[in-house]
């Protein structure tokens, strides 16, 4: 291979660590939410020093290679701040998968999602994906449901992306139950389709 005119014979354009890719995409985002919502408190988020201290300190976290800043103002947005979110929804991972480990319930990952185009906002598809959510979790035939696969309990988040097709938010629900296993599970799939599909 011919080197190009730096002499390099190979130029990469992509990051060899993704890692790192991903954190500065939080700060790019953290930054564009900032322009975005000047009256929030991710306009302060990690810009701030908190109250009664003078100082930033840069502190390793044990048992790895990462640093991180102590000192600074957090906003604690999940819903504004991308850095907050992933902390956030990194340590309710963590107690959650500790409470599962100890339970005696079986989980099972059910996600929710509508069709829609580009031509729809996103207060549109969400009002559709409420809707169906509503009318699948309602009346005597969810009750049914529920009671016939010893459906305990749910845990429940919502995901927006953005894509060629538009706005497309979607939810994953954690359901538990006191029995679970492959036949279970599909049997489980089938009906949910079916009520979900009306």
């Amino acid at each position: 291979m011919a080197p190009d005119s730096l002499g390099i014979s190979t130029t990469k354009l992509a990051s060899q660590n993704p890692e790192k890719d991903a954190i500065f995409t939080k700060y790019f985002l953290q930054s564009l939410a900032r322009e975005l919502l000047p009256q929030e408190r991710v306009k302060i988020c990690m810009r701030a020093i908190k109250f009664g201290r003078s100082t930033v300190e840069i502190v390793r976290i044990p048992d790895t290679t990462k640093a991180r800043y102590k000192g600074l103002i957090r906003c604690a947005s999940i819903w504004n701040c991308p850095l907050c979110a992933s902390q956030i929804t990194e340590q309710r991972r963590i107690e959650l998968s500790k409470a599962l480990a100890k339970s005696e319930y079986k989980p099972a990952l059910i996600t929710y999602t509508i069709r829609h185009n580009y031509t729809q906002s996103l207060v549109q598809v969400l009002a559709l994906l409420k809707n169906a959510y509503d009318r699948m979790k309602s009346g005597r035939a969810s009750v049914a449901l529920r009671e016939d696969f010893g459906w305990v309990g749910s845990i429940r988040s919502l995901e927006i992306t953005h894509g060629s097709n538009g706005w497309h938010p979607h939810m994953h629900e954690l359901a538990l139950f006191g029995e679970m296993d492959v036949d279970i599970a599909r049997q489980l799939e089938i009906e949910m389709q079916d009520r979900w599909i009306v």
